[in-house]
């Protein structure tokens, strides 16, 4: 799944809250600063550089495991706090 799919979850349903799913505030400010200096090969807003996202609302008995399921693409990092 790609950020923009991850990101389309945005409002959907997990255990029956909605999740909140959006570029962490450092790759936007990252997109942000590549932008301004011009930097090549950047596609924004949510392109090649954007790698990490913030996932929120979620249920309290939403695990680790299930949240790699539900986004369905290799992670190299997921932490439930």
């Amino acid at each position: 799944m790609s950020v923009p799919m991850a990101i389309a979850l945005s409002g959907q349903l997990l255990f029956g809250q909605p999740v909140m799913v959006k570029p962490s505030e450092a790759e936007k400010n990252l997109a942000q600063s590549n932008a301004s200096s011009g930097a090549a090969g950047v596609v924004g807003p949510y392109g090649s550089v954007d790698r990490k996202l913030y996932v929120g609302n979620l249920h309290f008995n939403m695990t680790e495991t299930l949240l790699r399921e539900v986004f369905g693409f290799s992670l190299s990092h997921c932490q439930v706090s």
